[in-house]
């Protein structure tokens, strides 16, 4: 019986690599605590994009998110801006303040 035991517990072939890529996920995991996205429109102007960087010191990712298309839902690489909460919040604020003075308040 103890035979038995001690072959259940070794670990056997890509359980190796399974335990590598979850410290890998739990160290990326790690490196985003504290961190938030603003996920920007899509078709927003570069002049806009620069200006969210340079006045929040942001940085810009790229992510795939499902997006609701006409036909259903797509995933789509949109770009993202990174950082802290309180920085996302206001950038957000400002994003929100320079696409109103250019469309209008519709």
């Amino acid at each position: 019986m103890s035979d038995k035991k001690e072959e259940e517990s070794k670990p056997v072939g890509d359980e190796y690599v399974e335990e590598e890529e979850v410290e890998e996920v739990v160290e990326e995991e790690k490196k985003l605590e504290g961190l938030y996205d603003l996920v920007l429109p899509v078709g927003i102007s570069e002049k806009i994009i620069y200006e969210l960087l340079e006045k929040f010191h942001l940085d810009a990712v790229k992510r795939t998110l499902n997006v609701q298309i006409v036909d259903g839902v797509e995933p789509r690489e949109l770009i993202v801006l990174r950082g802290d909460l309180d920085t996302i919040n206001r950038a957000h604020d400002y994003l929100y303040t320079r696409l109103k003075e250019r469309y209008g308040s519709r």
